[in-house]
C-alpha cells in the first residue's frame, strides 16, 4: 500500500448490495450521436466470419 492509504475492513465498506436508481431523472448520453457517427458496422457472410472470429482479426487483415 502507498503512503497515506489505509485498508478498509468489510464493516467499513459503505457500498450497498443493491441500489434503486430513478432513471426518469437521468440525462441522455451526450456522446451517443457522436459515437454512432464514428462506428461503422458491416455484416460478414457466415463462411467469412468463420475465418475472422474477432474484430481485431478483421482489422488486421484489412490493414495488411
Amino acid at each position: 500500500m502507498s503512503a497515506g492509504t489505509t485498508k478498509m475492513s468489510e464493516t467499513e465498506d459503505d457500498l450497498k448490495p443493491h441500489y434503486d436508481f430513478d432513471y426518469s431523472k437521468a440525462n441522455p448520453n451526450r456522446f451517443a450521436e457522436e459515437y454512432k457517427r464514428m462506428a461503422c458496422h458491416v455484416g460478414l457472410d457466415p463462411d467469412v466470419a468463420e475465418q475472422f472470429p474477432t474484430q481485431k482479426s478483421v482489422n488486421d487483415a484489412l490493414r495488411d
